[in-house]
C-alpha cells in the first residue's frame, strides 16, 4: 500500500511538473514604485475597448494566443518591467516559444547578442556588458534582464528591434532617402501616412519634447519615429520566422506600443492581421483619475478608448515634472 501511495504521489508530481503552470498572480505589492499605491485602479487589468476588468487568467490566455505580443512600459518604472517578465515567463510556461525583441537593442548590436547566446550562458547577466549597456542611456540592465533570462533558459532568440544610431542620425538629416529602396519597401514606408496620423505623430513628438523643439526639427523626428516603429515591426516578423519560434514578444515604451500609430500600425501595413497582435500597456495611475476613461483622454486616442488592448495599472514612480526640469536646464545653459 505504501509503495503504491509513493508511486501515485510521484506520478502526480510529475504530471504537475509537465503541465503548464496555472495563472500566477501578476506582480503586486510590495510595489517598487512608491506613490499612489492605494489608488483604486492599482493592480488591475482592464480591457481598453470596454473598460471591463480582466483576471490574470484572461490576460494570460489572450497573451498566449497572440502571435505578436507587445509589452509596453514607462522605461524607468521597475513595476512595468516586473509585468513584462511575468508575462514573458508565463507564455513560455504555457508552451509558446517566442523570440524576444527589444526596442533597446540596436541593429548593429545583433552580432554581439548572437555571439553571447552562442556561448551557452547560464543566464543573461552578461548580455548587458556584451552590448555595452551601461553606456546606452537606458535604465539598469537588471530591469531588462529577466525577459532575456527566460530566452536563455529556453533557447529562444533575442533580437535587436531598433535602428542603429548612425541610421537614425542619417534619417533625421536626410530623410528616408538615406535607406536603400528595398529596405524602405520592406519596412512598409513607401506609402505616406494619412494626414490624420501624421498630425497626431507631429503632436506626439512636439509634446514628448515638452514643446521645446525648434519647429523645423519636428518633421524629421516624425520620420525617425515612423522608421523606428517599422524596424521594430519588421524585427517581430523576423523573430516569428526564426527556426523553432511561434510567437514574437516586443519590449518597448508605451508610445511605440499604441495601436493607432505605433508598432501595431506598422505591422498592419506589413499585412499582419490586427487580431494576431496584442498590446499590454502598464499604466501609472494619476491622482484624482479613478476611471479608465480618464486615461483614454490623457493618451489622446482617436476614439474614446486608450490606444492599447489591455491596461495594467501600477503605482507612480515619481511626481516629477520632467518638462519643467528640461526648461530649467535649458535656461541654465543659455545663461552660461
Amino acid at each position: 500500500m505504501l509503495r503504491r501511495l509513493v508511486l501515485s504521489t510521484a506520478a502526480l508530481l510529475a504530471a504537475a511538473a509537465a503541465a503548464p503552470a496555472l495563472a500566477a498572480d501578476p506582480p503586486a505589492a510590495p510595489w517598487q514604485s512608491p506613490l499612489l499605491q492605494d489608488h483604486p485602479l492599482v493592480g488591475t487589468f482592464v480591457e481598453a475597448s470596454t473598460g471591463v476588468t480582466l483576471s490574470a487568467e484572461d490576460v494570460l490566455s489572450r497573451a498566449t494566443d497572440a502571435r505578436y505580443l507587445i509589452l509596453g512600459e514607462r522605461h524607468d518604472n521597475p513595476d512595468h518591467h516586473d509585468l513584462q517578465a511575468w508575462a514573458t515567463e508565463q507564455v513560455v510556461e504555457r508552451g509558446r516559444r517566442p523570440a524576444i525583441v527589444y526596442e533597446m537593442f540596436e541593429a548593429d548590436e545583433q552580432d554581439e547578442i548572437d555571439a553571447f547566446l552562442a556561448g551557452g550562458p547560464a543566464d543573461a547577466a552578461g548580455l548587458g556588458e556584451a552590448v555595452d549597456w551601461a553606456e546606452s542611456g537606458w535604465p539598469a540592465w537588471e530591469h531588462y534582464r529577466p525577459m532575456a533570462d527566460t530566452a536563455v533558459a529556453h533557447g529562444l532568440p533575442v533580437l535587436a528591434g531598433n535602428l542603429a544610431r548612425d541610421t537614425i542620425r542619417d534619417i533625421a538629416r536626410q530623410g528616408l532617402d538615406t535607406l536603400p529602396d528595398d529596405q524602405v519597401n520592406r519596412l512598409g514606408l513607401l506609402e505616406p501616412d494619412t494626414p490624420a496620423i501624421l498630425a497626431a505623430m507631429t503632436r506626439d513628438v512636439d509634446e514628448g519634447h515638452c514643446n521645446l523643439m525648434p519647429e523645423e526639427a519636428i518633421a524629421p523626428m516624425v520620420t525617425v519615429q515612423r522608421a523606428r516603429d517599422a524596424r521594430m515591426a519588421a524585427a517581430m516578423i523576423q523573430g516569428l520566422e526564426a527556426e523553432g519560434t511561434d510567437q514574437a514578444i516586443l519590449i518597448t515604451g508605451n508610445g511605440h506600443a499604441r495601436t493607432d500609430r505605433g508598432v501595431p500600425l506598422r505591422l498592419r501595413q506589413m499585412d499582419i492581421a490586427a487580431g494576431d497582435v496584442l498590446v499590454i500597456a502598464p499604466m501609472e495611475v494619476r491622482e484624482g483619475m479613478t476611471k479608465v476613461a480618464d486615461y483614454a483622454k490623457a493618451w489622446g486616442g482617436e476614439s474614446r478608448n486608450a490606444p492599447f488592448d489591455i491596461l495594467y495599472f501600477t503605482p507612480r514612480l515619481d511626481m516629477v515634472d520632467h518638462c519643467e526640469e528640461l526648461r530649467a536646464r535649458m535656461e541654465k545653459k543659455k545663461a552660461e
